[in-house]
């Protein structure tokens, strides 16, 4: 994660300008245009070339973290600590680099970076000119930290909020009573153990299959809430994770990603459970 950050903030470091003979027309106020040199900053011949560039930069890189959570969270084991890790390491590389290098109040060390020159010895340009065009493209690449910023603080709230590292401890963190052992010993399997926030099944497939399955029971309205109001998917699948003793972090991305995943659509999952009903019709 850290590693995809950085090729970011190293095109970022880079203040390359170069002042072209060639005027442009720039809106001073309501009233009044003016003519001025054009410059080319860092190759790009004008703010808004530069400004859709720094876009798909973000872009880019927040389906990066999209894809890289929902990969992490799709695994067997959890994942919820080493990813906050990931996210907190990653936002301080930010923080670090937008103080050393974009610090408030500081002008004077923003144009200390500029490499500058001039298509031609003749061209020339008001300084006070080329600092409020420089000022520009920096306020784009603030925004772009920003934006970077506000990402992490996302998936890191993402994961304080929704995942909790602890489900599955309710397994063991209370022992059944001589009363819930014999009833066990019996068949009987008490759904709820005393001083224990969480029940006693679990489930055992891949979280893909989970997701597959009831998806599947959600989408045919099998389940209804009783009286009007209505059941939304988060909350379904809140209730169902708890139950059955799973954590999927990314649930929102996990979803989209089984719904626009573009080779194997249908679910062998799926498959396998109407085989499963067959053969057991057919069991003496």
């Amino acid at each position: 994660m850290i590693e995809h950050l950085n090729k970011i903030l190293n095109q970022l470091k880079k203040v390359n300008v170069r002042v072209s003979p060639k005027t442009t027309r720039k809106q001073v106020n309501l009233f009044d245009v003016e003519n001025i040199p054009e410059i080319q900053f860092n190759g790009f011949p004008s703010l808004s070339a530069y400004q859709q560039h720094i876009d798909e930069l973000y872009a880019e890189y927040k389906a990066f973290v999209t894809a890289f959570m929902v990969n992490s969270a799709n695994q067997d084991h959890d994942p919820s600590h080493d990813l906050k890790i990931k996210l907190d390491d990653a936002r301080f590389e930010l923080k670090a680099f937008r103080k050393r290098y974009f610090p408030k109040s500081h002008t004077g060390t923003l144009m200390s970076r500029v490499e500058f020159s001039r298509a031609t010895p003749s061209t020339k340009m008001d300084e006070a000119t080329l600092k409020q065009s420089l000022l520009e493209y920096f306020r784009v690449e603030l925004r772009l930290l920003a934006l970077l910023d506000l990402l992490f603080q996302h998936h890191i709230h993402h994961l304080e909020r929704f995942y909790s590292p602890h489900a599955i401890k309710g397994l063991s963190d209370s022992n059944p009573s001589t009363d819930e052992l014999s009833a066990h010993a019996k068949g009987q399997l008490s759904l709820f153990p005393k001083g224990s926030d969480f029940t006693l099944m679990q489930w055992t497939r891949s979280k893909v299959e989970f997701i597959e399955l009831f998806t599947a029971i959600y989408e045919s309205n099998a389940i209804k809430p009783l009286g009007q109001h209505r059941l939304l998917k988060k909350d379904y699948f809140n209730l169902l994770m708890w139950f059955f003793n799973i954590n999927i972090g990314h649930l929102e991305g996990s979803l989209s990603a089984a719904k626009n995943r573009k080779t194997n659509k249908e679910s062998p999952y799926l498959k396998e459970l109407i085989q499963v009903f067959t053969n057991y019709t057919f069991r003496d």
